[in-house]
């Protein structure tokens, strides 16, 4: 019932199909028939899961105001803090481009590169996020570490709230379809070599925004560009590909630097 409060979560409000709950200062929804229950009354059956992740209170929080280029800043939310390298245009109202990286991490020679992808974005008048997630406390709980990412950026002063972009490189790109799925804040997607996520279904699918898919033929991951792909084309979600022929799972750097060109291109057509 309203009102009701367990291990910290509290029963907000009970609408017709759906129920809101609050945890701490964020508060979300769940529609009727994903775990929750109404009493003395059964749910109808729900045949599009809905956008649950919410946020309340964001907008009181003090603006964050970057440097022009290169910022250094830190997530902080519950015990965690985060690294987050933050390459900022100097402009007004610039889309936000949240880059997760793969299993090979972010650290060493991989910094390089992902450095020249978040310049690359920046020169674009598009603000750039590394986000470094594998320094999370909580392991495997980083589908929450871009949800509060996502809510760091609606923050930046010079940030346009309504375009907010996802960029996932092969773990990365699991991670961000499981992010988009739930928060229809993200509005671009791009999945380089990606995988789906473990149980990832059609209905989940139904709340991914536009999306950018790349493979290779010879990877494991046109798998799921395949299945994406007929599944975006049954629901009516725009979709684009780019498909390397002869290509496994690493590519040469010429393909390399292609697929990120038309990355870039991607978010910069769609964000105008």
């Amino acid at each position: 019932e309203e009102g009701d409060s367990i291990n910290g979560v509290k029963v907000i409000k009970i609408n017709k199909d759906s129920v809101e709950f609050k945890y701490r200062d964020t508060t979300f929804r769940k529609a009727l028939g994903e775990g929750v229950k109404k009493r003395e009354k059964p749910p109808e059956p729900v045949k599009k899961n809905k956008t649950f992740f919410k946020t309340k209170g964001i907008d009181r929080k003090p603006p964050i105001l970057l440097d022009k280029g290169f910022n250094k800043c830190y997530l902080e939310y519950d015990d965690e803090k985060i690294i987050l390298d933050i390459y900022n245009p100097d402009s007004w109202r610039c889309p936000v481009v949240i880059l997760i990286h793969g299993a090979a991490g972010i650290e060493g020679n991989r910094a390089v590169r992902y450095k020249g992808f978040a310049t690359d974005l920046m020169n674009k008048d598009i603000i750039a996020i590394n986000v470094h997630y594998f320094d999370t406390k909580r392991k495997m709980n980083w589908t929450k570490t871009f949800l509060e990412t996502i809510n760091y950026s609606q923050r930046i002063k010079n940030a346009d709230k309504n375009k907010i972009g996802l960029v996932g490189n092969s773990l990365g790109g699991t991670i961000a379809l499981a992010v988009a799925s739930v928060d229809n804040r993200v509005k671009l997607l791009a999945i380089n070599a990606g995988y789906m996520p473990s149980g990832f279904s059609k209905r989940q699918a139904a709340n991914l925004p536009r999306t950018l898919m790349l493979s290779g033929t010879e990877d494991t991951s046109i798998q799921t560009l395949n299945q994406l792909s007929t599944w975006f084309k049954g629901l009516g979600i725009p979709f684009e590909t780019k498909i390397n022929p002869g290509m496994g799972h690493s590519v040469p750097m010429n393909i390399f630097n292609e697929n990120w060109r038309t990355i870039v291109n991607f978010f910069v057509r769609n964000f105008k």
